[in-house]
């Protein structure tokens, strides 16, 4: 295995975290990668070091060189959300275009919590938002950016939404048709869980099956308590969904990233917090129905507090996984990345 690590965004006294609850766009060898920027704090045993007294931000960082130098952008426009301002969408995204984007952004992840969005159509240099993710008859919606494109005009979101009891969490899928104007719920992914299935990634295969992987761990009062990574597969584009298999089974859980390479590989990452904790991925041949062992890329995390990796494809045919990590439990929160190629 090929693999080279660097750095995305470092600042000292800064914790930057969750690439997975932002999102990742690519154009070649151009890359944006959106994280949340905070205060660090140190204090904090266990958990994630991170002063919620204290404002934090939406912020991303660009790349034009395929991932080797980036430059920090403060992106205004999404940084803070007033939420007076969310508003119903009047404009038209075409799903196909790949100078547009569009970005959710979860506020909450029990009853009450939204999601609303903002899209861009110059490559993420300007955003325009935010715009109200209708709850679609549900008590919240917890919806990061995980868009599957159907046609120009219609798409699948995937998002997690409050249980029957008001907590997080439960995978679900919405259309969003009339290019943003129009949700419509289509279906819960797998039966409501005792602990929690959310942050789904998903993947659209030739024959038109969706294959989706949860992030599952059971409840925190379990003495057994355990993690795992689920697949589910839909014939008819989110309408229905089967249990197909384990993907990876742990203690802590961890959200997947997924994406294919340029010469037709299926690539699944995420952050791994058993020990040694680090970052993992698994490479599979027949787009998600059986997948390689474990690799690590990398394996001298601090703490479990890492992870939550985005996705994407080089056109050299190797993949770029970006990630928020720590090498010391008392140290940094830092959005790093590793480009390799099994």
């Amino acid at each position: 295995m090929q693999c080279k690590h660097v750095t995305i965004y470092d600042e000292e006294g800064k914790f930057a975290g969750w690439p997975a609850n932002n999102g990742i766009w690519s154009w070649g060898n151009e890359i944006v990668v959106g994280f949340i920027q905070g205060t660090l704090e140190p204090k904090i045993v266990p958990g994630h070091k991170i002063d919620f007294s204290k404002p934090s931000y939406n912020r991303q960082s660009r790349s034009l060189d395929g991932g080797l130098t980036w430059t920090f952008e403060e992106s205004p426009e999404i940084a803070t959300i007033n939420v007076d301002a969310i508003r119903p969408f009047d404009g038209e995204i075409d799903f196909l275009d790949p100078e547009t984007q569009i970005r959710f952004v979860p506020m909450g992840v029990h009853a009450g919590a939204k999601s609303p969005f903002y899209y861009s159509k110059d490559r993420c240099k300007t955003w325009v938002g935010p715009f109200e993710t209708p709850n679609m008859g549900l008590t919240g919606i917890s919806a990061r950016t995980e868009v599957l494109p159907l046609s120009s005009s219609e798409a699948l979101l995937f998002f997690a939404c409050p249980k029957s009891d008001g907590y997080e969490g439960r995978a679900a899928v919405a259309k969003i048709s009339k290019g943003g104007k129009e949700f419509t719920f289509l279906s819960y992914i797998g039966e409501e869980p005792p602990g929690f299935t959310i942050m789904p990634a998903s993947y659209r295969r030739e024959n038109g099956d969706i294959v989706v992987i949860l992030r599952e761990e059971d409840r925190f009062d379990n003495p057994n308590r355990g993690a795992r990574l689920t697949q589910f597969i839909s014939h008819d584009e989110g309408k229905s969904w089967a249990f197909d298999q384990y993907v990876d089974q742990f203690t802590h859980s961890t959200p997947p990233a997924l994406a294919m390479s340029s010469d037709g590989r299926l690539y699944l990452t995420y952050g791994f917090r058993d020990k040694p904790e680090g970052v993992a991925v698994k490479v599979s041949d027949d787009e998600g129905r059986t997948w390689s062992e474990r690799h690590m890329l990398r394996e001298d995390g601090g703490s479990t507090d890492l992870g939550y990796t985005r996705l994407t494809a080089l056109p050299d045919g190797s993949m770029f996984t970006a990630y928020y990590y720590n090498t010391h439990q008392d140290g940094g929160r830092t959005i790093l990345a590793s480009i390799f190629k099994i």
